[in-house]
This record gives structure tokens, C-alpha cells and sequence, in this order.
């Protein structure tokens, strides 16, 4: 059992975890990162539809985190196995913006969540996911996708539409695709169509052929590649390859 008080998270029996030693059906760690620009309702919502999901689907995320960022003075990260602490520590640390960046050119601090998530001991480190809300822009200054890689850490995040700290907002989603994430850009009307899980209303028969289609704009004369990945509901015997 996990106890908290004021952001800061404690166990009552204290113990360290393996980084890799797990497979794709352990039990792991759901990491939910929210930026302060955001506002309060988005958070809940997303909070919200994380938690519906999670009990619907008996999941292999027996552990909870959440942690606020883009912040003068970072929050600690809270960890529970208790999806009700989960949705009070969400609740009691919402957006303010009293204590976020003064200046829109800051950059964001996404990337020490990341960081702080993969040093700690009090959750699982490997197979989890983090689902991240990014209304700000980071500086790369580091390489954290090799780390991910090493722990099978899958990146999912949001990002929304006129991000503040910078024009270059493909960062995050380069991070989330070399880690086997998922990252989504859109605006905040659309944001429950998202939820960092994963959407299981068509179902595909096995044993079965499908014709898949792709329909986009693409108005660069760069080359670049194009891959295709389907998600399932269903946990598989081995983690998928990188494409390193």
C-alpha cells in the first residue's frame, strides 16, 4: 500500500524493482505527466477516462503514477496501487497557474519526468507506459530513448496545437516513436478522443486477411519512410522490436 501526503510518496513496505527483468504481461506502472498549461478540466477528463479504462480492462498496470510539470518548483511524482488515491492525487494537484513558467519561451521540463521516472524505485520501471499532456515544448539536451528502449518503456503522448517554448515540436514525438509509443497532435476539443490507453470498439477476427489504407498530406520533397503498426488488446509472449 502506498501513502501520500502533499506530493510526496512514501510505501509502507519499501522495495526496489527490477529494471528489464519482466515480460509484456507483468505487472507495470501507468505514469500519467501533465503539463501546468494546461487547464484543470482537461486533466480531469483525461484522468478520468484513464481510470475507466483501467478497471474495464482489469490491466497489467497494477502500480499508478501522476506528476504535474512545467513548473517554477517541480511536484513529486505519486505512486499508488489504489485507483482512488490515483484520482485525489490528480485532483489535489491540478494546473495553477500561479506556479508555472513566467515567460511562454521557457522551455518544458518533460524530459526530467522522464528521467525521474526511470531512477525510482518505488514502482516498476519496466514494461510501463507513461502517458504524457504536452502544451510546451522541451530542449533536447539528452538522449532518455535508449533508457526507455533498455526497460521496454512505451511514451504516448498528446500534443497539443500551439505549444508554447519553442516551434519544434517534434521532440517528444520522435521520443515516442523510438520508444513504441504513440504520439497524437491535436487540440483541446479533441483531447477525450485520446486517452493514452487504447480504443477497442472494432474488433478484428483472427485468422482473418484485411486490407488496411492510409489516406495524409504530405507536401515535403524529403524522402522519408512510412510504417504502419496495429495495436491489440491482448498482451503478446515477447516486447516488439525497435527500429534502431
Amino acid at each position: 500500500m502506498f501513502l501520500a501526503k502533499e506530493g510526496i510518496s512514501q510505501m509502507t513496505d519499501k522495495k526496489s524493482f527490477p529494471p528489464s527483468n519482466c515480460t509484456p504481461e507483468s505487472p507495470t506502472t501507468f505514469l500519467f505527466a501533465y503539463s501546468n498549461d494546461l487547464d484543470s478540466y482537461t486533466v480531469k477528463s483525461a484522468a478520468h477516462n484513464i481510470v475507466s479504462k483501467l478497471q474495464y480492462y482489469q490491466s497489467k498496470y497494477q502500480f499508478l503514477g501522476n506528476v504535474r510539470f512545467d513548473l517554477k518548483n517541480s511536484d513529486l511524482m505519486h505512486y499508488t496501487s489504489d485507483i482512488g488515491e490515483f484520482t485525489a492525487s490528480v485532483n489535489s494537484h491540478l494546473p495553477d497557474p500561479t506556479l508555472g513558467f513566467s515567460d511562454d519561451s521557457d522551455r518544458s521540463d518533460v524530459l526530467n519526468v522522464i528521467d525521474n521516472f526511470l531512477s525510482n524505485t518505488e514502482s516498476p520501471i519496466c514494461g510501463a507506459t507513461i502517458f504524457i499532456l504536452l502544451k510546451r515544448n522541451p530542449t533536447r539536451t539528452r538522449n532518455v530513448v535508449s533508457l526507455l528502449q533498455k526497460n521496454n518503456v512505451f511514451v504516448r503522448t498528446v500534443i497539443f496545437d500551439q505549444l508554447l517554448g519553442g516551434s519544434d515540436s517534434l521532440i517528444m514525438y520522435n521520443i515516442s516513436s523510438e520508444s513504441n509509443g504513440l504520439a497524437v497532435f491535436t487540440d483541446l476539443d479533441y483531447v477525450d478522443e485520446f486517452n493514452g490507453y487504447f480504443e477497442a470498439d472494432v474488433f478484428l477476427k483472427n485468422n482473418q486477411d484485411f486490407d488496411v489504407s492510409l489516406a495524409y498530406k504530405y507536401q515535403s520533397t524529403t524522402q522519408e519512410a512510412l510504417e504502419i503498426r496495429m495495436s491489440i488488446n491482448q498482451a503478446i509472449p515477447n516486447f516488439p522490436p525497435y527500429n534502431n
